[in-house]
């Protein structure tokens, strides 16, 4: 009898992401990001500068928010 080889499996969807790949997508929601993101990921609720450096939603949020504050001001002055 013949040993057969394991079928590889991939994602469903795209036919053409490798498993390991997958695996970090869709366990530890880890995605790469791509155009002027290029070099950024996000991994679990975080987003991963090309550096290392994270931030999460609510602290992301916050930075916005001072932003359109500033910018309100400004158009004010």
């Amino acid at each position: 009898m013949r040993a057969r080889k394991p079928k590889t499996t991939t994602c469903f969807q795209c036919k053409t992401e490798h498993p390991d790949q997958h695996y970090e997508r869709v366990v530890y929601n880890k995605h790469e990001l791509h155009g002027p993101w290029a070099g950024w990921r996000m991994a679990g609720k975080d987003l991963v500068s090309p550096d290392g450096d994270r931030i999460n939603p609510h602290r992301l949020a916050g930075f916005l928010w001072t932003e359109r504050v500033k910018n309100h001001l400004r158009r004010k002055t």
